[in-house]
Parts: C-alpha cells; sequence; structure tokens
C-alpha cells in the first residue's frame, strides 16, 4: 500500500482513485518537490515514495506539484505571461500581413489606411516600454532635489554652528523681569527705566566723533548706568556687550551728556529757584550748606501692628 508523501494528504493506493507518481529522478527537481510538499521530518530519499495525481493540474505528471491542502480555495490557473506576449505578436503579424496584401489593391485605400494605422497601434503597444527610462528619470531629478535640499541644511547647520559659539551680548530683556536684578545693575526700576529711555528717545543725539550706535537706546542706557551703579571699567562693559572698549567711552559719554541736558538743566535750573532767591530764605540750620537749593524730607514712624488683616491694610494705605 502506497500513501501520498505530502503534507496533510491521507490519499492511499486502492482506497483513493487517483495515481501516484514517483519522484523526479533530477537531484535539484527532487529536492524541489520535496519542499513543495512541506514534509519537515525527511526528504524524499527513498525510491518507494510517492505522490498521488490530486496535486498536479488535471491530474498529469507534466508540471510541478501545486495543489495541497495549505492552498485549498485558492486561485493558481495564471495566465502565461509569456504565452500571452507571443500572442499578441502573432497577431500583429497577422495583421501586419494583412496590410501589406491591401496595399498591393489600388481599389481598396480606405481599408489599407484604417489596417495601417491598426497594425502601428499594435505594434507600438508591443514595443514602446518607456517605463524603466521615465522611471530613472524621476529618480534622477528626485536625487537632484535631494541633494539640494540637504546641501541647504548643511549650510543652515554651519550657520547655527557658528551662531551657537559666538558669545551672547548681556541686553535689558534679560535683567527686565527680575525686579531685583534691575536694582542690582541699575538702581532703579524698570518702569523709570523707561521713562528714561522715552525721554532719551525724543531727542537725536550727537555721539562723539560723528560715531553711529550699534546698539539700542536701551542698552546704551544700561550700560551708562551699571558703570555709574558698580563703577565697572570700559573692558569689563566691552566683554559683557560684546563691543569695543570705544564704543563704551563713546556712548557713555555722550549719555552721560544728554541726561544731564534733559534732567539737571531742564529740570533744576528751570524749575527750582536761584541759589540768591534761596538764601534769602534760608534757615539758619543750611547756613553751612550755602549752595543747597532744595532739601527733601522723610520722616520714621513706629507703630503697632495690628492683628486684623484689614486694619493692617489701612494702616498701610494711610502711611
Amino acid at each position: 500500500m502506497v500513501i501520498c508523501f505530502a503534507f496533510a494528504c491521507n490519499h492511499r493506493s486502492g482506497a483513493n482513485s487517483c495515481k501516484f507518481y514517483r519522484f523526479p529522478t533530477d537531484t535539484k527537481k527532487r529536492t524541489l518537490w520535496g519542499k513543495i510538499c512541506r514534509r519537515a521530518d525527511r526528504q524524499p530519499e527513498n525510491q518507494n515514495d510517492r505522490i498521488c495525481s490530486c496535486h498536479f493540474k488535471e491530474g498529469k505528471k507534466e508540471g510541478d506539484p501545486v495543489y495541497f491542502a495549505w492552498n485549498d480555495k485558492k486561485y493558481m490557473d495564471f495566465p502565461d505571461p509569456e504565452k500571452s506576449d507571443r500572442k499578441r505578436r502573432k497577431t500583429c503579424q497577422s495583421q501586419s500581413c494583412e496590410a501589406k496584401t491591401i496595399t498591393q489593391r489600388p481599389s481598396c485605400e480606405k481599408e489599407q489606411i484604417h489596417d495601417a494605422v491598426d497594425c502601428e497601434d499594435v505594434e507600438h503597444v508591443d514595443v514602446d516600454h518607456s517605463y524603466p527610462v521615465s522611471c530613472s528619470r524621476n529618480c534622477s531629478i528626485e536625487m537632484q532635489q535631494l541633494s539640494s535640499e540637504i546641501k541647504k541644511l548643511e549650510e543652515e547647520l554651519v550657520a547655527l554652528k557658528i551662531n551657537s559659539n559666538k558669545r551672547k551680548p548681556m541686553t535689558v530683556a534679560e535683567i527686565r523681569d527680575s525686579e531685583e536684578k534691575m536694582l542690582l545693575y541699575t538702581s532703579i526700576q524698570y518702569d523709570v527705566f523707561e521713562v528714561l529711555v522715552g525721554l532719551l528717545g525724543r531727542f537725536e543725539l550727537n555721539y562723539f566723533n560723528g560715531w553711529s550706535p550699534s546698539l539700542n537706546i536701551e542698552n546704551q542706557l544700561l550700560i551708562v548706568l551699571m558703570k555709574l551703579k558698580l563703577n565697572l571699567r570700559d573692558i569689563d562693559l566691552a566683554h559683557r556687550f560684546c563691543v569695543s572698549r570705544s564704543t563704551i567711552s563713546n556712548i557713555f559719554n555722550t549719555l552721560v551728556h544728554a541726561l544731564h541736558e534733559m534732567l539737571y538743566v531742564g529740570v533744576v535750573d528751570t524749575c527750582f529757584p536761584s541759589q540768591l532767591k534761596c538764601k534769602g530764605s534760608m534757615p539758619k540750620s543750611f547756613a553751612e550748606f550755602s549752595s543747597a537749593r532744595a532739601s527733601m524730607d522723610a520722616i520714621e514712624t513706629t507703630q503697632d501692628i495690628p492683628g486684623h488683616l484689614d486694619t493692617q491694610a489701612m494702616a498701610y494705605i494711610l502711611e
């Protein structure tokens, strides 16, 4: 009794009506059939191994076995592309022959033109295969675009690296949100700082030696106030703001003169009384301060802190 060699096939000789074929003697083809049968335990090495005709097309041992349990209900009868190509060429040749015979007849010019056009169309479809050419052209264009984009990105990366390596100068934007830093560097709050910036912005400043400013007016005022408050040297400020020492000196001299004109000459000389007028009404306690033109007084009082929060608020408001 012979049993089919294929996996999951239980056909036996005598029990089923199918035929049983030997494995081919060619080693490559025999190995191929063994792989197709999907037997994990062994390969068809024995001469008595058989495979039933149910695994072949039309039950004939002409090709390789194709029908198995794991590809059941799957469509396997695909047309051979070579055969269809041969059929197309044969039809084209027959049509070209018919066109040649028609050209010999002078009374059938219309049929000749029609058949010749049909044959040309068929030959064009059969011969013209521009798919690889168009694909290669598209790929080359795409490669050029990608290479140009890569070049741009590399240039941007180099520029970013250069900018990242540069030291960033100090600006007002770094300290304006912190009252503690504003008082440390300028001894005034940012609101007062904005008032001074607005006053300086109303006038056109004439810098020494015809210098054109490279910093905005806010950072220039910050440089002047930092030098007045912290007594920093020009080389230190030049390092902080990434400018030269001559630039720091030019900014300081220009803005100090401008602030003197606006705050002292424009306010004190205009609004305050002169020293002669002040001497006539100056109290005796100010005899040692003959050049004084105004006095500022501050009163410090002590009080008990109320326990209620609303009362505390009223006390601070009254102060």
